[in-house]
């Protein structure tokens, strides 16, 4: 069976020097880290709006990054799954 995925965006960012960024990013002990606030400099935020369909995310070299797919998971569902995180953590 063949995934068809309706639409793509690129970012002008580039994955694995992203990765690079995050894998060297050290939390404080308050959960908090400088590099979420540097982010901003080396990674411009990107502006897709509202993607209603299935969408494939891509690096600048369009390498997928992500994909988004809308409505896979009931809203309940999600708030339920982050609560459980949120207990596992504390």
């Amino acid at each position: 069976m063949n995934l068809i995925i309706s639409g793509t965006v690129q970012t002008e960012w580039d994955v694995e020097r992203f990765a690079e960024k995050a894998k060297n990013t050290k939390v404080n002990e308050s959960g908090d880290s400088g590099a979420d606030h540097r982010l901003p400099i080396y990674f411009k935020e990107a502006k897709f709006g509202y993607l209603p369909d299935p969408t494939t995310i891509l690096d600048v070299h369009g390498r997928v990054m992500a994909w988004a797919l809308p409505g896979v998971l009931h809203e309940k569902r999600v708030v339920r799954k982050v609560n459980k995180m949120r207990l596992l953590t504390i």
